[in-house]
């Protein structure tokens, strides 16, 4: 049978994942007292129930979430999330048309991506050939190391490189144009678990067993949270949904260094 997984829907959660021999439940029980606490020392991503499941079931699909800030939802809907590949890549002309449009000049351009180079090459796995994601739609309201990615056009890499050059480059024109421009949002998509980085696939998986024991063991609720990375780009047929960040200004104004920020979108009602 292949399933369709959505982490914010546990009616989608494979019935196989809670099928325990007398050896689990045994290691399950002796784990309690609180169970809630000892769960996070049971290497759980390890067990048979996990391995097994992830090598027979390649071709199911899991329902995940990727935060960004996006200027047009068509390039998206048209040619999905694609990496960047470092380098002489799709990135690198997006990152130079997305500088030119905000009329950064050519010398600070070329300088801006030989510090990009630097990254792309120092976390070339992770950053220029996967899509990174997070698996519950809420923690993108309760989590701000998941919507700080929506802070900016570039991406992170962009704003890691415009900080290093200058801490306050973001409050600076042209470059607060990155803030500005564009909407906060969450793109929900789907994924093969043969697509998913083979690190991370035990890992979510992992965590609808922990769901299972936690409301069965304890009767009390668990929330999901993991974070895992593709193998490659998502193919627009796989997007499922675009949604703006509700309430993002709000969001990042507890910080200091936001308070005021956006104030020329507050009077225009945008991200609001």
């Amino acid at each position: 049978m292949a399933y369709l997984i959505d982490f914010d829907d546990p009616r989608t959660f494979p019935e196989e994942l809670r099928q325990w021999d007398d050896d689990f439940i045994h290691k399950i029980q002796n784990a309690m007292n609180p169970l809630h606490t000892n769960l996070r020392n049971l290497d759980l991503q390890n067990e048979a129930i996990v391995s097994n499941f992830v090598k027979s079931h390649p071709n199911d699909e899991v329902v995940v979430y990727h935060c960004t800030r996006i200027l047009d939802q068509n390039e998206y809907w048209h040619n999905g999330i694609v990496t960047g590949n470092g380098a002489g890549s799709v990135a690198e002309q997006r990152i130079r048309t997305l500088l030119m449009d905000i009329e950064v000049q050519q010398a600070k351009i070329d300088e801006i991506l030989q510090h990009m180079y630097v990254y792309w090459n120092r976390d070339k796995g992770a950053r220029t050939t996967a899509v990174h994601f997070f698996g519950c739609k809420n923690r993108v309201y309760v989590n701000d190391q998941i919507n700080v990615f929506a802070l900016n056009l570039g991406g992170e890499t962009l704003r890691w490189v415009l900080a290093k050059i200058d801490e306050e480059l973001y409050k600076k024109e042209p470059y607060k144009r990155l803030w500005i421009l564009g909407t906060p949002s969450v793109i929900k998509f789907k994924v093969k678990l043969c697509n998913i980085d083979p690190l991370d696939r035990p890992k979510l998986i992992a965590e609808i067993l922990k769901y299972y024991i936690m409301t069965f063991f304890e009767e009390m609720s668990y929330s999901i949270e993991f974070t895992g990375k593709t193998t490659g780009s998502v193919p627009p047929e796989d997007i499922i949904s675009i949604e703006e960040i509700k309430n993002f200004i709000e969001i990042q104004e507890k910080y200091p260094e936001f308070q005021g920020f956006y104030n020329e979108l507050k009077w225009t009602g945008v991200n609001s």
